[in-house]
């Protein structure tokens, strides 16, 4: 990192100090003295992927591809007509065997609208028949050989809708529990309950209908313990998996019906709603790190931005599985302000699970996000505010918030070049930016701008600024972003 050479008539040593790449995650858990150059304090709306600083997450209208053309065309879907809560993906087959997928959009009317991924009519369909009390919990499932969308609310109980055939009515299941997490497993409908936190409900084999408690037909288990309450079941392999406050949980079959095993106890809280399937095991978020859960075993991953998320309300961080990648909505606390419209998060967390890499997306009020997967469109979908409205985007990897750049900005630590007590000078600094950028000194006496203006060309900047110690940050606020390999020409008396 670090390159000498002397000038004797002066006595000055002199040292280039060179930022190799910008690899190295953001770090907010060890202390900023000890840290690298290259290991930012704070960094968003950049990615780094490739060793240089470049364009960054962005959010984008929705589009879905076009029946005629899905890979050239695309069809902007029209306005919904009032703020959206939650979005899902309902798919099912028709009676002639076609696949279809539809985006279903929970809106503040307490309605559903629908939009075709397939079809040619952009404009988002109401479901009249029936309205909401709340944000419901949706999953898909198959009754009586037809594909049904199963929601389900604290004060509705369970509507089975049925959107393949227009005419057949929806199905208000009245003796249902009152569910608040779902999946499938067993040929049954598996779920915690939204008033009594100790029980695991499952329905009838193939019926979610059913809940008639019987040997033969529904039933329930029962967990009292130190691990605190059941708050969400997912289906992995050939288990439930039960997340608790405090600890995880599974639902074996046995022969004499179901049995539930003690797997995993914790003094950190589990963010329920942060827990995904991600390929072979689970990812989730609890308040002392982010964890791998194989389904027996736990580790925690090295993920050095713990310190960003403490003290800020993350219980119902939302967690979607995409492309490689988890995807994490959830609130953190950055060094400097920046003005957005407010939603339930700030940050759209994403990280790489094979290279262990994290991307922050800042500047956007989140409501909530959606892993969209079809044949012809596979993109995560997020629900922001935009405007004073409450809308569904696209993830792109642009650096826009619709048609406007998003701030983006790299921080580093302040260095001594372990010579606290020698003043340096900070000479000039070379680096390539293919794009204008703002470059930040600062040291212990003084903080100044410098503007570059883009060139595809390596670029010298005569800096002249002293200090003990000293500290650069990039700022950008176009579209498009590459800095590559700064080399900072620092000088001290021997």
């Amino acid at each position: 990192m670090y390159s000498q050479y002397q000038r004797s008539k002066k006595n000055i040593v002199y040292k280039k100090v060179k930022i190799e790449d910008f690899l190295q995650n953001a770090n907010t858990d060890k202390d900023p003295n000890i840290l690298p150059l290259n290991v930012a304090t704070s960094m968003y709306n950049f990615d780094a992927h490739n060793g240089a600083l470049t364009t960054g997450m962005g959010l984008k209208t929705l589009y879905l591809p076009h029946v005629d053309d899905p890979e050239h065309l695309t069809r902007i879907i029209d306005e919904f007509p009032y703020d959206i809560e939650k979005v899902w993906v309902y798919r099912y087959y028709d009676y002639m065997g076609n696949d279809w997928s539809m985006v279903v959009a929970y809106c503040v009317d307490h309605h559903l609208y629908s939009v075709f991924l397939q079809a040619i009519d952009t404009t988002p369909s109401k479901e009249t028949r029936f309205s909401l009390s709340s944000c419901p919990v949706a999953v898909n499932y198959r009754l009586n050989g037809q594909d049904v969308f199963i929601l389900c609310t604290k004060q509705d109980g369970m509507i089975i809708w049925d959107a393949n055939y227009a005419n057949n009515a929806p199905i208000f299941v009245e003796d249902a529990p009152k569910i608040s997490s779902m999946c499938l497993q067993f040929d049954k409908l598996f779920a915690c309950l939204s008033g009594d936190k100790s029980q695991v409900w499952y329905s009838d084999d193939l019926d979610p209908t059913n809940w008639n408690v019987s040997m033969l037909e529904a039933g329930f288990l029962t967990m009292i313990d130190e691990k605190g309450r059941l708050n969400k079941v997912m289906s992995f392999k050939d288990y439930v998996y039960v997340f608790r406050d405090y600890g995880i949980s599974r639902i074996a079959k046995t022969n004499q019906g179901f049995e539930a095993e003690q797997l995993y106890q914790s003094n950190s809280r589990i963010y329920p709603d942060s827990v995904v399937v991600a390929g072979d095991c689970f990812i989730l978020l609890m308040e002392d790190g982010l964890y791998r859960f194989d389904g027996l075993n736990y580790e925690k991953i090295d993920f050095p931005l713990m310190q960003a998320l403490q003290n800020q309300d993350n219980t119902k961080a939302e967690g979607v599985f995409h492309n490689g990648c988890y995807y994490l909505a959830c609130n953190m606390n950055y060094p400097d302000p920046m003005t957005c419209e407010t939603g339930n998060f700030n940050t759209l967390l994403q990280y790489d699970l094979e290279t262990g890499k994290i991307a922050l997306l800042r500047g956007v009020g989140i409501m909530s996000i959606c892993a969209c997967h079809d044949d012809t469109f596979s993109k995560l979908l997020v629900v922001c505010k935009h405007n004073g409205k409450q809308v569904c985007t696209v993830l792109e990897e642009d650096g826009q918030f619709f048609d406007q750049p998003l701030p983006k900005k790299w921080v580093s630590p302040m260095i001594d070049l372990d010579l606290p007590d020698k003043e340096k000078m900070i000479q000039e600094i070379y680096l390539t930016s293919r794009y204008d950028c703002q470059m930040v000194i600062s040291t212990d006496k003084k903080t100044k701008k410098f503007f570059v203006k883009g060139s595809d060309k390596p670029q010298t900047i005569k800096i002249h600024m002293k200090g003990k110690i000293f500290g650069i940050t990039f700022e950008c606020q176009d579209r498009q972003a590459y800095i590559s390999a700064p080399t900072i020409l620092v000088g001290y008396y021997q």
